[in-house]
């Protein structure tokens, strides 16, 4: 890739910024520094894409407009536990530019909110919180999780600004017959009559929005830990009224195969299972269940305690 050029913040962003900073920081997360952040066109990030991929009508997305781009380990190749490396942010200024103007929606403000939605996705991602961060299954395939944790902390940025407006723009929007709107939950419906798709990735968030930002990040934070629980899973948890994962698994009938990205035989990955997914089946120690684990695989007889 190209050498790309850098971001100048605004003052609006950078108070945001540190804002989130400090949010992050209240809740048990160490942050002690920001990623590197670049405005560079879509075709230098990507020569091998086609430059006029972008859509000049339909619905358009943060991701369209701006990546956050992380890596991968070399360790574990091709296995659920292969290990991320923190990554950067990219917004595309052709793009931005090209959607700003196809719109009539202030240039500023669609920077803004694409900053803090990738910045969504960085503080999902790498921010430690009691020895955890999401460097273990983060490139697993949990689209609507990580974006709507990434609108989210969007949405806490730009509610009660003149920002919110460009979010609520780039938030996909239900395709219904008028007739059945009344149908639907009112907490979907927009003041201007539309009504937000929460089966979207990106209108995820809206689903959440109302939780308290303390039971989100603490949410976050187990999820971390229990990275191998399949996007639905993750989701169900992030909307639930419980704010203990372990409990809510519990109360959910425990853990089945359908539930987990594990797919390996042998040892692989065991080692990263967390203690609580093997007290949930039964084991009296971690011990004993990383044992039997190694000895019968990942499914079959790990769910069988009396192994």
């Amino acid at each position: 890739m190209k050498k790309l050029k850098s971001y100048r913040f605004s003052d609006a962003e950078l108070n945001k910024m540190l804002w989130l900073k400090e949010l992050f920081q209240e809740n048990g997360f160490t942050i002690d520094r920001f990623p590197e952040v670049y405005y560079d066109d879509f075709n230098k990030v990507y020569p091998e894409k086609e430059h006029n991929s972008f859509p000049n009508e339909g619905p358009v997305d943060p991701d369209m407009l701006g990546v956050y781009r992380f890596g991968l380990e070399k360790d574990c190749i091709g296995k659920p536990c292969r290990k991320s490396t923190e990554g950067i942010i990219i917004l595309f200024k052709d793009r931005i530019e090209h959607y700003s103007s196809n719109t009539g929606t202030d240039i500023d403000s669609v920077r803004f909110v694409v900053l803090m939605h990738e910045l969504g996705h960085w503080l999902s991602h790498w921010p430690i919180r009691e020895n955890y961060n999401w460097r273990i299954g983060f490139h697993l395939s949990n689209t609507h999780t990580h974006e709507a944790l990434a609108q989210l902390i969007a949405y806490w940025v730009c509610q009660h600004t003149l920002h919110f407006h460009t979010l609520l723009k780039l938030t996909p929007k239900a395709h219904l017959d008028p007739d059945m709107i009344y149908m639907l939950d009112g907490r979907l419906t927009l003041p201007d009559g539309t009504v937000v798709n929460p089966e979207n990735p990106y209108g995820r968030y809206w689903e959440i929005k109302d939780k308290s930002i303390v039971e989100v990040l603490n949410k976050l934070h187990q999820l971390r830990e229990c990275w191998m629980l399949k996007d639905g899973k993750m989701i169900e948890f992030l909307k639930s009224d419980s704010d203990n994962l372990e409990q809510w698994l519990i109360s959910q009938g425990g853990i089945s195969e359908n539930d987990i990205n594990l797919k390996l035989n042998g040892s692989d990955c065991i080692d990263n299972i967390p203690i609580k997914f093997l007290s949930l089946q039964g084991f009296e120690s971690s011990k004993k269940g990383y044992r039997a684990l190694r000895r019968f695989g990942v499914f079959g007889e790990w769910y069988d305690n009396n192994c």
